[in-house]
Order: C-alpha cells, then structure tokens, then sequence
C-alpha cells in the first residue's frame, strides 16, 4: 500500500483497511502524517488497530529531522483548516446517517414524542450536528467571484427570516460589485446577524420583565454597514444589545458560549470561514452601546 494510500484508508469504515493503513504507514509514514494519525487514534475503537496506530506514531516520529532548540513552530493556518476539514468530516460522516435513523426510532417508539425531553435533547444534538457541517464548509477554499454587496446583505437577512421583534437596518453603497467567495462570506454574515439580533432581543427581553411601556421605550436595532478602503472590503453588523460579557478565552474558540442551548461554534465558523477566505474577523464593543462584528477581505483577492 502507497503512503497516499494508505492514508485515505486510514478514514475507512472496514477495521481491516484501517489496520492495514497503519502498518503500511509505520513502514512507509513520514514525520507530517502523525497529526493524522493522532487523529485516527481518537476516533479508533478497535484494539489491534490501535496497536498499530500506536506504533506507527511512534516510527513517523523518529523521523523527525533534527532542529535548532527553543525555536518555536509557527502556525501554520493551511495544516489547521486540513486537519479541521477532515475531522469534521469524518463526524459528519459517521455520525450524520446514524443521527437520522435515532431520531426517527424516537419518534416511532416514544410516546408523545413531540413533547418529550427526548425530543428537546435531539433537537439540541441536531444543531450542534449542522453546526460541524458549517465548520466543515468553512474550511473549502472556492473560487472567487464578482457578486453585488448590497444585494448580497439584503438576501442574507432575508434568508435568516428573523421574526421583526428587531430592526434591522442595511446602510451602504448601492450597488456595490466587489470580489469574493459569497458561500463563505454568508457563513460570517449568518453568525453575526444572529448573535447581534439576539443581544438586541435580550434587552427587549428586560423592558418586558420591567413592564416598561412599549411607546416609553426605543426599539432595538442592528445596522449591517459595508464599504470600501485602499485595501480591503468590509462588513460591521452593529447591534444595541447587552455588551459583550467577560470571558477568560477568546469567543472565537470552539465551544466558546453563555447561551442555553447553544453550540458555541458560531463565530469560529465565522472566523474560519474567513480565514479560509483570507480575511479576518473582530468582535468588539460599539461606541453606542452594544457589540460590533467587523468582516474585512482583501480587495484584490
């Protein structure tokens, strides 16, 4: 078996491919194949595969090239979005189909069941579940190519179909033509939109608690603003939510949430979606109150 070979095979559903891949691969492996095959560990179930797998990290690690000390790796943000595309993918993969088939036994054999808590834990499990699908996307570099801003902004909203407790404000040039990736910047754009129209409605959430008249107040908005500068194209989404809350990490981690019921993946796919894109992302408070979400891309991708 060929070392490519071998390591596609590492992904395969038969035990047998598998541990024939990691022995194949303690043979032939190099030093920049134990990322995957640490992965393949993880997700292993079956002892004499394991076995294997063990030995073959140990074997691409001894050949290793030697290096100056106390020099650090630098981050490499190619190596990183591989090896999120393919871990995702193999979650997708394994875990989507039989995902599909519990749910539909659930609501066959439980009583109830559109009420049941069972119900509720599935629909929170399926979230988390599309939430891997959008990480997974994120990662795909596609091609670029000329598209309307303005227009684009007005369908995402549209799309997202949010309920009009929330004011939702689209401020820029009209048309605007620019150069992009529309399927990766609508994975930001989504993310954003969402978190801000959720800090907004949080507040609203407070004048009722209080029993603050609804004229006696101003209704919440979120103002998406985009542009140009000499280098870069840019999208904020402003909202006039809670604020940002104070966390020891960073929000764009994995799992980084306070909300009930949520993944935690939505700004990391929004900031992998972007850095796919060769762009960056930034969450920070607003001058009025509030966050701001702010999507820059090179203007000349």
């Amino acid at each position: 078996m060929e070392r490519d070979e071998a390591l596609r095979a590492l992904k395969e559903v038969a035990p047998l491919r598998r541990f024939a891949a990691a022995r194949a691969l303690a043979e032939i492996g190099r030093a920049e194949d134990v990322a995957e095959l640490l992965v393949a560990k993880s997700l292993e179930a079956e002892a004499f595969v394991l076995g294997w797998l063990d030995r073959a990290i140990l074997r691409c690690r001894e050949r290793e090239p030697l290096t100056a000390p106390h020099l650090a790796t630098a981050f490499d943000p190619i190596a990183y979005r591989k090896a999120v595309e393919w871990v995702t993918g193999v979650f997708v993969h394994e875990i989507g189909n039989k995902f599909g088939l519990a749910e539909y036994c659930a609501g066959e054999e439980i009583a109830d069941y559109a009420n049941s808590k069972t119900r509720s834990r599935m629909s929170d499990l399926s979230t988390t579940l599309a939430a891997i699908e959008d990480l997974q996307l994120a990662t795909k570099s596609m091609s670029q190519e000329e598209f309307d801003l303005a227009g684009f902004v007005d369908q995402t909203i549209f799309d997202e179909q949010f309920d009009g407790a929330i004011e939702l404000l689209a401020v820029g040039p009209r048309p605007m033509l620019i150069f992009g990736v529309p399927r990766l910047l609508k994975l930001a754009l989504r993310n954003a939109l969402r978190n801000a129209v959720e800090a907004s409605k949080q507040v609203e959430a407070v004048y009722k608690i209080r029993d603050i008249d609804p004229e006696g107040r101003e209704r919440r908005k979120v103002v998406v603003n985009w542009g140009v500068t000499d280098t870069a194209c840019y999208l904020s989404v402003l909202d006039s939510g809670v604020g940002i809350p104070k966390t020891g990490g960073s929000w764009f981690d994995l799992g980084a949430t306070t909300k009930r019921g949520h993944s935690g993946f939505g700004l990391a796919i929004a900031r992998q979606a972007m850095e796919t894109m060769d762009g960056t992302v930034d969450l920070g408070p607003s001058n009025g109150g509030g966050a701001k979400f702010l999507i820059t891309w090179q203007l000349n991708l």
